[in-house]
């Protein structure tokens, strides 16, 4: 859209329409340098997720990191570039100082209708017919330089998808009647109010490469997660605490599987270095289901005991591959257990829901006792935590029985870990991140929701406002909504918005009978 108002803006320069064209790149320009600001703002959420994702795992989050952090300084360089460009030909044509041409509104400047020194700065023709000594051409070849180092930091495969413009190819002009540079094109003859749209318009190009390329560096970090790229031998039992007399129970398995493909479980006498069975020794097969082992053996004598054994894959070349594995799990008498119910921590600000037990004692002759920020209720061996404090702090629960003589027996404090609820995530079309989108299904859609992802408690955040950011005949425009759904104002203006646009769904606002997040929002892709 911008594109097109350029072209006509300019064209109806060429019939002399000055006064009124001039006002209209003042506009645009405006609304041009407002969208520069929503792409910095939307592209440092990028880069505060990707400094979050350092934090949480600097390994496999440096490669991306530091490719984010190359295109962050290309970007500034090249937009600072145009910069001075935008000064230098205000100050020529103005005959003003450097110091005031830098801070002079497109609105204020006199000149905008002159065609002679934006030429003479950035075509320089009359050193060179074709302008490759105008600073224009300097442009070009930074701009040429700035597209193939970011292209470089993408794979070959997705470089089509990702659409990376920038491009600067020589055009064919009506005027001349035949192919001219892309440096005559676009800055031959043009005036000053113009030069300084197309400038501007190059640093929105720009800003909006790096918002794409950042957004796919972001996603990047978690698309391999699932690609096998080799095997892990897993052993992971129901309990290491072992009652006497009862059974020892535990799942053993690679961590890549194939439902197809399934592997052949030992355990006994395996070397646990190479995998091989030893001469004589004694092997039990695992029973294996959907890839998964499922070890099962009686503990009969009390004690630490070690197991050993190998976990055999067929590989796509026919040969076999051993994972061989040990563990261990120790028998002991009757103890006191205390399991939460829903998962091996306390969150703030919910009911936990608890099941304490002691093999040997009826459940209301136990005694639990909380220590740390909250509190614990219940009986007959059914409780609820209700805890506070800081996130990944310590509380323990502690627990007494009384026996049949009348006597306590006290069992040791056990440690449990307090966190956070996590914060929701941000849907639009039960799509998140970067959402592609046809007009006609966002306009039915019900709106914003938040989600809480990966959380095993029953809780619901529900949208109390959101702002809606997007950008229409040039100018961007911000509309706050009440409530999760799509307000009228911005349907209407989603039905002015052309493929390819952009919406940002930003500072969203989610309550919980718990608390009130402000959350990340999205950005939606008009298909």
């Amino acid at each position: 859209m911008i594109n097109i108002m350029y072209l006509v803006l300019t064209a109806l320069l060429a019939l002399n329409v000055s006064k009124q064209i001039l006002d209209a790149f003042v506009v645009v320009n405006n609304g041009l340098i407002l969208t520069n600001k929503n792409f910095d703002a939307k592209n440092q959420t990028t880069y505060n997720q990707l400094e979050k994702a350092m934090a949480n795992d600097r390994a496999k989050t440096k490669p991306f990191y530091d490719k984010a952090m190359l295109i962050q300084g290309w970007s500034r360089a090249l937009c600072n570039y145009i910069d001075t460009l935008k000064i230098e030909i205000v100050k020529e044509t103005e005959g003003i100082p450097q110091k005031v041409a830098d801070t002079l509104p497109l609105a204020s400047v006199e000149k905008g209708d002159n065609f002679d020194m934006p030429t003479h700065v950035l075509v320089n023709d009359a050193a060179a017919e074709d302008g490759h000594l105008g600073k224009a051409h300097t442009l070009k070849m930074k701009m040429a330089d700035y597209r193939k180092k970011v292209m470089a930091l993408c794979k070959p495969e997705d470089t089509a998808a990702l659409a990376i413009g920038l491009k600067t190819p020589d055009q064919f002009s009506k005027t001349e009647g035949k192919k001219v540079n892309w440096e005559i094109d676009n800055f031959a003859e043009r005036p000053l109010d113009a030069s300084v749209v197309l400038l501007t318009k190059f640093q929105n190009d720009i800003k909006n490469t790096e918002a794409t390329i950042i957004q796919y560096l972001l996603g990047g970090i978690n698309a391999n997660d699932f690609k096998v790229s080799g095997f892990e031998p897993e052993v992971i039992a129901n309990s290491n605490y072992v009652l006497l007399g009862d059974s020892f129970r535990a799942k053993l398995f690679v961590s890549a599987v194939s439902n197809t493909q399934q592997p052949r479980i030992y355990v006994g006498d395996v070397d646990s270095v190479t995998g091989l069975f030893s001469k004589g020794g004694h092997i039990d097969s695992v029973k294996v289901k959907g890839g998964t082992g499922f070890y099962n053996v009686r503990a009969d004598k009390e004690g630490p005991t070690k197991f050993y054994g190998t976990i055999n894959v067929r590989a796509p070349d026919g040969t076999v591959k051993r994972y061989p594995f040990h563990s261990s799990y120790l028998v002991a008498k009757p103890a006191v257990v205390i399991s939460p119910t829903a998962m091996n921590v306390f969150y703030c600000g919910v009911d936990n829901p608890v099941e304490i037990s002691a093999p040997g004692f009826a459940d209301e002759d136990i005694r639990p006792n909380f220590q740390g920020s909250g509190s614990i209720s219940g009986s007959h061996g059914k409780y609820t935590v209700r805890v506070s404090g800081a996130n990944n702090s310590i509380c323990h629960i502690s627990v007494s029985a009384k026996k049949s003589d009348g006597s306590n027996q006290n069992f040791p404090a056990q440690e449990f870990r307090i966190k956070k609820i996590p914060d929701p995530v941000c849907y639009v079309l039960n799509q998140k991140g970067d959402i592609h989108v046809t007009k006609a299904a966002l306009s039915v859609s019900q709106g914003v929701q938040a989600r809480l992802e990966n959380f095993d408690f029953k809780l619901d955040y529900n949208v109390t406002s959101f702002e809606f950011v997007a950008s229409a005949n040039g100018v961007s425009k911000t509309i706050m909504a009440q409530g999760a759904s799509f307000t009228q104002e911005m349907k209407t203006l989603m039905q002015k918005l052309s493929p390819g646009s952009h919406i940002t769904i930003q500072n969203v606002h989610a309550k919980s009978i718990t608390d009130t997040r402000t959350i990340p929002g999205c950005n939606i892709i008009l298909m």
